[in-house]
């Protein structure tokens, strides 16, 4: 299901004056947990010490994140770092600190860590100047990424403009380092501009997300929006009976999870991502 059509259901059901972002951000907490405590799936990332002989965390890993550690052929289960000298540092970039004595032929260690839900981005700018040509615009900053979907609205060169376009990539062009190229589709914009043309414009992401859990349970993002509508309302009666359907599909999902999980062979997971 996609998440849109979560939250219109939702308003449907309970006209409220919440705000998109603010109920994306309430399917955010529930993918969270979802991602955390019942789908999780694993990952793993090679890494090399720095200067420092110190590893530098991947963006998103933390110390709650992470399962174990491989060297060569060696596993260091979470529970067994202190026992290993193993630490994990949190800064402005998080580092493991892994003492050298443990390690054989390689300097190379392998964490394998929990994939957290990623957040869903919600861009909306508006009234904004932007330098457009056939194929694409000028922005001072990078936003979009490939495979968003992008409402552009206002005037380009005098002439109004209420167009969806599909971001291919976003880059630093040669010429100026300061200023990303957003590429859409070919030749999007030749209907409004011939070399290039200054447009004013508000810029917004589609959500295109789709809900962590497949059909059959995930009408259980509906009640959880629903249950929030109608807590934040004080109409509790309501709420209770939202979160009872919601903990029995999350009950029957985990359920789910539990039949459909890989076996293991004495604890030792296989086939990494």
């Amino acid at each position: 299901m996609y998440i849109m059509d979560v939250i219109e259901t939702a308003d449907r059901l309970y006209p409220n004056e919440y705000t998109t972002a603010e109920k994306i951000r309430w399917i955010d907490e529930l993918n969270a947990k979802i991602a955390s405590e019942y789908r999780k799936i694993y990952k793993a990332v090679d890494l090399r010490p720095d200067s420092a002989g110190e590893y530098l965390a991947p963006e998103g890993v933390t110390w709650e994140s992470i399962h174990s550690l491989r060297v060569g052929a060696r596993e260091i289960k979470k529970e067994d770092f202190a026992t290993f000298g193993v630490k994990f540092v949190y800064g402005v970039k998080n580092r493991l600190c892994v003492p050298t004595n443990i390690f054989r032929a390689t300097d190379v260690i392998r964490v394998i860590y929990l994939e957290a839900a990623e957040e869903i981005r919600v861009i909306n700018l508006d009234d904004v100047t932007l330098t457009f040509d056939e194929n694409g615009f000028y922005i001072d900053k990078e936003v979009f990424l490939p495979l968003d979907v992008v409402n552009i609205k206002g005037t380009i060169g005098g002439t109004e403009i209420d167009k969806n376009v599909n971001v291919f990539r976003s880059y630093l062009p040669e010429v100026d380092s300061t200023v990303y190229y957003v590429e859409v589709d070919e030749g999007a914009f030749s209907d409004y501009v011939e070399d290039s043309a200054e447009g004013e414009v508000s810029l917004r992401r589609l959500i295109t997300e789709k809900t962590i859990c497949p059909t059959g349970y995930d009408d259980m993002y509906i009640q959880w929006v629903c249950a929030k509508i109608c807590y934040w309302q004080k109409a509790f009666d309501s709420y209770n009976q939202h979160m009872t359907v919601f903990n029995q599909l999350l009950s029957d999902y985990w359920h789910y999870v539990l039949q459909n999980a890989p076996e293991r062979d004495n604890d030792k997971w296989r086939g990494w991502i």
